[in-house]
């Protein structure tokens, strides 16, 4: 299970600048090959598909007019959004048990239906990076 926030920055209407954030879980499904294992160093490429539930969304809007400079509104969204994932993965050992995970993650959407008040930016390709620790039991 994944907690992801998204960040878009837009122009609309009256508005000079959207910036609109929405906050979601998502269930990953993703298969990966351990391309070089090493004693402490470890790379792995993996693919998948991942379903995502948006439940809150923040839009942060700055007016061209100067009496109303900047509003922001929270509120809740529905819709899902399935994406294909392309995970390169880059593991370090620590110790026995614990090694630190860096993964630049690469997603593309090809479903969205993100209902919302203000019209998001729809960006197909999404770009970002996962830095963890991860524990051998």
């Amino acid at each position: 299970m994944n907690y992801i926030t998204a960040i878009s920055k837009y122009s609309y209407g009256p508005m000079e600048s959207v910036r609109s954030k929405f906050i979601s879980v998502s269930v990953p499904l993703i298969a990966s090959y351990d391309v070089v294992k090493r004693d402490k160093f470890s790379f792995s490429a993996g693919a998948g598909l991942n379903y995502e539930i948006p439940f809150l969304q923040t839009i942060r809007a700055s007016y061209i007019s100067t009496l109303e400079a900047t509003t922001v509104t929270r509120s809740f969204c529905k819709g899902y959004m399935i994406s294909a994932v392309f995970k390169p993965e880059f593991n370090f050992r620590l110790n026995e048990t614990i090694s630190l995970g860096v993964s630049p993650l690469m997603r593309y959407y090809f479903h969205q239906s993100l209902q919302s008040d203000v019209p998001l930016l729809k960006r197909d390709f999404w770009t970002g990076l996962n830095v963890g620790l991860k524990w051998k039991l």
